[in-house]
């Protein structure tokens, strides 16, 4: 997911929770035989600290897998 750049990290973190209260109506649906969910990792490009592109990619990316990870480990915990 894209978030165009006039919306700081309150207004992203507001439209990621919207997309994953989507998420969840359609969990409780049991509309599907898994349960959908949304990892996200995001940076802001910063004027006082400017990085390039690939580093910006970069860090959303390693968020990503962050999450990923931790809904993993909660997947195995769950079904111990």
């Amino acid at each position: 997911m894209l978030i165009p750049s006039k919306y700081d990290e309150t207004q992203a973190l507001k439209i990621i929770e919207r997309t994953n209260q989507k998420i969840n109506v359609i969990n409780e649906s049991k509309t599907f035989p898994f349960r959908p969910r949304m990892s996200y990792g995001f940076t802001e490009f910063n004027l006082n600290n400017p990085l390039n592109i690939d580093e910006l990619i970069k860090i959303a990316d390693e968020k990503v897998y962050k999450m990923k990870k931790e809904h993993k480990s909660k997947d195995n915990s769950a079904s111990s």
